[in-house]
């Protein structure tokens, strides 16, 4: 059985970058 452990991390993972995506952007405006 596979566990969703790597997947969960991805997703939190790309929940942050996203965050950090936006606060540079809001930070270059």
């Amino acid at each position: 059985m596979r566990t969703p452990h790597k997947n969960l991390i991805k997703l939190i993972k790309t929940k942050k970058d996203k965050k950090n995506h936006l606060q540079a952007m809001y930070s270059v405006k």
